[in-house]
């Protein structure tokens, strides 16, 4: 109810010209105090860019990182890509969402890696390591990389890749 209540709030002055800055300053300034250090609250970026997108903003840089805080949570994986590709398909939008799901594989928590990684491939972004997102579902893994082989905008990429996690360091890929 108290949720409801703020989202209708926030809508409302989010449509009002003359408040839709100070709204936007305040979640971000919302989103950055709880994306860092020790009281890091991935609920609450998630939260914060999943209501900004909802509301049709996708210019802030740091919407794509609060919306990879979402894959923290397992069952939300298919939710945050969902957004994600969503924002990924405004103007310059690709660019800082791949960059955020990249910066996400080094996450600390497995689920953002994972879901950072699985989106990185449905995206068809070849990275060093993505091998390492299907280590349970060998036949995905192959099925993945015949279909990246067989494109020749892609096949490249996915050779370095696999030879990569081939002679890397990381021995669980």
């Amino acid at each position: 109810l108290l949720k409801s209540r703020a989202e209708r709030i926030l809508s409302a002055l989010w449509e009002g010209s003359t408040t839709r800055a100070a709204v936007r300053a305040a979640l971000e300034t919302t989103v950055s105090s709880n994306t860092a250090g020790e009281h890091r609250s991935r609920d609450v970026a998630w939260t914060v860019a999943r209501f900004l997108v909802d509301l049709g903003e996708t210019e802030a840089r740091w919407l794509p990182e609060a919306l990879v805080d979402g894959f923290y949570t397992g069952s939300r994986h298919s939710e945050v890509s969902a957004y994600l590709r969503r924002l990924a398909t405004h103007t310059g939008g690709r660019d800082v969402a791949i960059q955020a799901l990249k910066k996400g594989r080094a996450d600390e928590d497995k689920d953002v890696r994972a879901g950072c990684a699985g989106l990185l491939i449905d995206l068809g972004v070849i990275v060093p390591g993505t091998t390492a997102a299907f280590a349970d579902d060998e036949d995905l893994q192959l099925l993945h990389f015949r279909q990246l082989l067989s494109d020749p905008s892609t096949a490249a990429d996915a050779v370095t890749a696999l030879a990569d996690d081939l002679w890397g360091e990381d021995q669980s890929a």
